[in-house]
């Protein structure tokens, strides 16, 4: 404490109400201190449970002071009880002279303080080192990596080797950190201390900007609820993935462009081994992975035509029909002389051309998590 008495000396030592002042003085404002630090209205210690709707007694921060709170039975608020006692002064005559505050419990809500706005250090923690630890630990645990943007940070103005990165906020080993704008050339490596340099350190944590970096929390999180072997759809083909390699950077890292699913349609897994009738299962659906080796173009077979018979009507006189062209049917030969049997053919169906058998498509980009 930076105010002490010092009663080493020997002899009487009267005492004034300066030296008392001095006295409180001398822990009053570091408590008050400590009070303000600590925050409003937090429990810091007591107040425990002891059934029955009872708790018992404890201490609270409230308004910047530190309050002893008076247990026994809760009730929705609290307010403050100011017990003033009086001392009797040299000239014989009594005054107030000490006073006590403390914390009670009562149902009254006028004036007074809702009992649930109280809180107690973070997780149940018994003083303020353990909670920051906890706390710590925490945010290093849902950050997922060691160092990630939380926001801000935004990268502008690329061109000729240089760009612009905005204020932000930075999570790195769990250490919250502010950090300023920076205009430069990059790549630039953001460090624990909030600065911005062009050197890549040497050891040490930090974030790259290359120009774009690959630690924003949300760029973090997606890399990290995609196992390996994971795939997923996108619209448009970002400048973010190498068209050589398929490798992704920036907020991509982690992932490549899934060659497996190029010109492909991708098709459920069917766990059923016998065949239900629906006309949609294949045994060739039972196995992930399996890969289809159909063309898009598709010719017809006889078998694939449908299940059905022609009628031709036959002549039954003894002339031929000799007409040609679409649909005609040609009967006997070119000659009028009878014949043994007819010959029933008719004209070409088709010309072989190749069935497209593609449904209305949109071409997708399917990534993978590496």
């Amino acid at each position: 404490m930076n105010k002490q008495l010092d009663f080493s000396n020997l002899g009487l030592l009267f005492t004034y109400q300066d030296t008392l002042a001095f006295m409180q003085d001398a822990y009053t404002k570091p408590m008050d201190a400590i009070a303000n630090f600590i925050g409003q209205k937090i429990i810091i210690g007591g107040l425990a449970d002891l059934g029955g709707g009872n708790v018992s007694d404890g201490f609270a921060v409230l308004d910047g002071v530190i309050y002893p709170v008076i247990g026994g039975a809760v009730a929705d608020y609290l307010f403050i009880e100011n017990t003033v006692s009086n001392e009797q002064y040299d000239d014989g005559i009594e005054k107030p002279f000490y006073s006590n505050k403390v914390l009670k419990f009562t149902a009254v809500a006028l004036d007074n303080y809702a009992y649930a706005e109280f809180k107690r250090l973070p997780y149940n923690s018994q003083d303020i080192n353990t909670a920051l630890n906890t706390i710590k630990t925490l945010f290093k645990n849902i950050a997922v990596e060691s160092a990630v943007i939380l926001s801000g940070c935004e990268v502008s103005g690329v061109g000729g080797g240089s760009c612009t990165i905005a204020a932000g906020i930075v999570l790195m080993d769990g250490e919250y950190i502010a950090t300023g704008a920076y205009t430069g050339a990059y790549p630039v490596y953001l460090k624990p201390d909030a600065s911005f340099v062009t050197v890549l350190p040497g050891s040490g944590n930090y974030i790259k900007f290359d120009p774009h970096t690959s630690q924003r929390y949300a760029d973090v999180l997606r890399r990290t609820i995609n196992n390996s072997g994971s795939v997923i759809w996108h619209k448009v083909l970002s400048d973010r993935f190498d068209i050589g390699t398929g490798l992704g950077k920036w907020e991509w890292l982690g992932w490549k462009i899934c060659d497996d699913m190029r010109s492909r349609v991708a098709i459920g897994y069917d766990r059923r081994t016998v065949d239900p009738g629906d006309g949609i299962w294949d045994i060739n659906y039972n196995t992930v992975g399996n890969v289809g080796t159909q063309q898009k173009l598709k010719t017809i077979l006889q078998t694939n035509l449908p299940h059905i018979k022609i009628d031709v009507p036959i002549p039954t006189n003894k002339t031929s029909e000799t007409d040609t062209g679409s649909g005609k049917i040609v009967c006997g030969n070119d000659a009028n002389e009878p014949v043994a049997g007819p010959t029933l053919q008719t004209d070409y169906l088709g010309d072989g051309t190749g069935l497209d058998i593609r449904n209305p498509y949109r071409v997708l980009l399917a990534l993978e998590r590496i």
